[in-house]
């Protein structure tokens, strides 16, 4: 990728981030549809970081592993065994769609 195209999306990034941390700064996490945007702007975030660096394929995946994984801990609550389920259970899925 070339170098001018390559700063657009890392920038965006950037402002994504900096979004996500006044949002969690400001604004208490009762609000379940405000805790579902942050988690989407986590992952748009690491889509944007990670499509500048790997295949877009490879990066959609991360990207929906992400949603999944933190979309899931906070819907089940953070449990250890819940967890490590969820990790093996994405990295399973991240080995079959290679």
């Amino acid at each position: 990728m070339q170098p001018k195209l390559l700063i657009k999306p890392l920038v965006f990034a950037l402002v994504l981030l900096i979004a996500i941390a006044g949002i969690i700064f400001f604004f208490p996490p009762k609000y379940p549809l405000l805790v579902y945007i942050v988690i989407l702007l986590i992952g748009l975030a690491t889509y944007l970081l990670l499509g500048s660096f790997l295949r877009r394929k490879r990066a959609l995946i991360i990207f929906i592993i992400v949603l999944l994984f933190l979309s899931v801990n906070y819907l089940v609550g953070f449990n250890l065994l819940n967890t490590g389920l969820l990790v093996c259970l994405l990295i399973a899925l991240n080995l079959l769609l290679k």
